[in-house]
């Protein structure tokens, strides 16, 4: 009883203890690796799931499902030419396993290869009639923009797993595509009433509210979303967008600030938030962020005369003077940085210099600029 949750489905932590212990007492029991691997996949264990299912094959256990498993593993941890080929394994083992034709599928179809995808999916749905691969394949033909078709199969899903949310929020991905704004609200609404907390179905809701003018829906959309999936970025960034578009700076600038925070790599959100934040006056924790991209690699002009604009602002003339100087070494005929670095010279008393740069925007002699030292 103690391996049982609440909700009555096993504990996959529990379960996996439990053949830890037995491999304990003995390691060489293949299908105990088996079954411990897919116990690590449901709990995220990407590498240990990977290494029992390669355990399981050493010791004999060399069944098509084995295979599916470790392809399944391969396919985690972004190896998709090794999940590819583990795949045909089982398929060479068992050509009419339905589950390695449905998952190689799902593999062809995160990588765009919709003709592919759709062939396994057709495999899959000619041994075994199961919602999965009527859904994937629905997936597979949105992708190839024959919505009629995705209709279809989600249609035949929904009539095998009428209270599945997956199913609805699908399908309301797909009249979003199609600009059905109500019947996508209508299909995620239903898909929340099965699971407040789906991500797919929020996101759904909330483009589609935001798409027919319903902003507040949209926001409290893409709060629920973030507080369901606290770990991604992406519903933070559209708040950040509503709150800008509603004219509420500080918030925009929080959310995105967040969004930030949870992708760091994302470069593009963390120049959105310096412009953000330089529009929102403050130009310190603005100039920080465009010093990061640009101590970080980032040597494109705008950053460099972004930031001249904020240290501008803050008086720093020597650090803005320095930086529009190196945008003019990149863009020598850059109107607006040659503007903006007279004003820069205006400011710190050096009228002549100002003006005489000033003047060669209209006249554009490259000697001149160069005299003043700024080519």
């Amino acid at each position: 009883a103690f391996l049982l949750t609440m909700s009555g489905r096993a504990n996959p932590a529990a379960v996996a203890q439990l053949y830890t212990k037995a491999l304990e007492l003995d390691p060489t029991i293949g299908v105990a690796h088996y079954n411990r691997a897919a116990y690590y996949q449901e709990l995220g264990e990407k590498q240990k799931a990977l290494e029992d299912y390669k355990a399981a094959i050493a010791l004999g256990f060399t069944k098509a499902d084995v295979y599916v498993g470790l392809a399944g593993a391969y396919r985690d941890l972004g190896q998709n030419e090794a999940a590819l080929k583990n795949f045909a394994k089982a398929l060479a083992l068992d050509p009419g396993h339905a589950f390695a034709h449905n998952n190689r599928g799902a593999l062809y179809l995160r990588n765009k290869e919709y003709d592919k995808a759709i062939a396994d999916f057709n495999a899959a749905l000619n041994t075994s009639t199961f919602a999965m691969a009527y859904m994937n394949r629905g997936d597979a033909y949105a992708g190839k923009k024959d919505y009629q078709k995705a209709l279809a199969d989600y249609k035949t899903a929904e009539g095998i797993i009428p209270d599945g949310p997956d199913v609805y929020a699908r399908r309301g991905k797909v009249y979003l595509k199609m600009g059905e704004n109500a019947k996508a609200i209508a299909d995620a609404e239903t898909a929340l009433g099965m699971d407040q907390r789906d991500p797919t179905a929020l996101d759904v809701l909330a483009t589609a509210a935001w798409r027919s003018g319903d902003q507040l829906r949209a926001e409290d959309a893409f709060k629920r979303y973030a507080a369901a999936s606290p770990a991604e970025a992406y519903p933070y960034v559209n708040l950040a967008i509503i709150y800008d578009n509603q004219k509420r700076a500080d918030l925009a600038v929080e959310a995105l600030a967040k969004a930030v925070k949870l992708a760091p790599q994302r470069t593009d959100l963390k120049e959105k938030l310096a412009k953000m934040q330089a529009g929102s006056g403050d130009v310190k924790a603005s100039e920080s962020n465009l010093s990061d991209l640009i101590s970080g690699g980032g040597k494109e002009p705008r950053l460099y005369y972004y930031r001249a604009r904020t240290r501008f602002e803050a008086e720093d003339y020597k650090g803005a003077e320095a930086d529009l100087k190196e945008v003019l070494k990149i863009t020598p005929d850059s109107p607006d940085t040659m503007i903006s670095l007279s004003l820069v010279f205006l400011r710190t008393g050096r009228r002549s210099e100002g003006l005489e740069l000033a003047s060669s925007v209209i006249d554009t002699k490259p000697k001149k600029r160069k005299s003043l030292g700024v080519i």
